[in-house]
C-alpha cells in the first residue's frame, strides 16, 4: 500500500500579507481556511483550490 501523496500550496493573505502553506491529502471542499498569522478567513478549500487552478492556467498562457 502506497502512502498518500501530499500537495503543498502557498496562499497569501490579502489582509496581512503572510504566506500560508496548505498541505493537502483529503480536505473537504467546505473546510474553512484561515490565515495562520492574523486569523482572517481566506475562504473555503474549494474556493482556494479553484483560485489556484485559475492562476496556474493563466501562468501557462
Amino acid at each position: 500500500m502506497n502512502p498518500p501523496a501530499f500537495d503543498n500550496y502557498s496562499v497569501p493573505c490579502p489582509h496581512c500579507g503572510a504566506t500560508n502553506t496548505i498541505t493537502t491529502v483529503d480536505i473537504p471542499e467546505r473546510m474553512q481556511i484561515d490565515c495562520s498569522a492574523c486569523l482572517a478567513p481566506l475562504g473555503s478549500w474549494g474556493e482556494i483550490r479553484t483560485e489556484i487552478s485559475r492562476d496556474d492556467r493563466s501562468a501557462a498562457r
